[in-house]
């Protein structure tokens, strides 16, 4: 169940005239909720309140580590060498076109592109450490409070739940939260209480590096 923190409540009885000094722990943009088997303070605009605005001051809450795991930053495919072959295969058509043509740069361009594609897709994931705060999410040594997104959404990454959480900002960084633990639930339901969740329909970029096993 949801508490809602109400920073105007008076405990005082009406016959007294004290009125108590204001309390920096209570804000408005906190909210109280049952986390697990703990109850805990998340602090941002909630997600219902969720819109383009300014930041509040921060209000004076401790911060606590809600959750933690490490899980791979993305889910790697391994590729057979027939699968470099038809890389290469494809652009070597593209690179003979532009010779008939004569497009001397874009030979060179289409290159580097097929090198760069061979590099990319034999690229292995790093290791991080992901953690739920009160304040938003840590991934590794970079922190994002709440306030910075304005929507996440939930996708399969082969066979591997995932969340990307959409920033404020136009050119704000999406972050991709591999869900690995035996904590997701818990973990999408706490960021739920701060970021609006959103249906995730995929593009046809997505679709081809999909089926490209990216």
């Amino acid at each position: 169940m949801i508490k809602l923190m109400d920073p105007k409540e008076d405990n005082n009885s009406a016959s007294s005239g004290f009125k108590p000094a204001s309390n920096p722990f209570v804000q408005n943009n906190t909210k109280d909720v049952q986390v697990g088997h703990k109850e805990t303070t998340l602090v941002g605009e909630k997600a219902e309140n969720k819109k383009d605005s300014e930041k509040t001051e921060a209000p004076k809450v401790p911060e606590e580590v809600l959750f933690q795991w490490q899980a791979p930053e993305f889910a790697y495919t391994s590729k057979p060498f027939g699968w470099y072959l038809g890389i290469f295969a494809v652009f070597a058509g593209l690179i003979g076109l532009a010779i008939w043509l004569q497009q001397w740069v874009s030979i060179v361009l289409l290159a580097v592109m097929a090198i760069a594609i061979s590099v990319w897709a034999n690229r292995k994931p790093k290791v991080l450490i992901y953690k739920i705060t009160n304040y938003g999410v840590n991934v590794e040594s970079k922190k994002y409070l709440f306030d910075d997104f304005r929507a996440f959404y939930e996708y399969s990454d082969y066979n591997q739940p995932t969340i990307d959480l959409v920033p404020v900002k136009r050119f704000g960084t999406l972050v991709s939260l591999p869900l690995a633990t035996p904590d997701a639930e818990e973990v999408k339901q706490t960021i739920a209480h701060m970021v609006p969740k959103i249906e995730h329909h995929e593009d046809i970029a997505d679709k081809l590096f999909r089926r490209m096993r990216f």
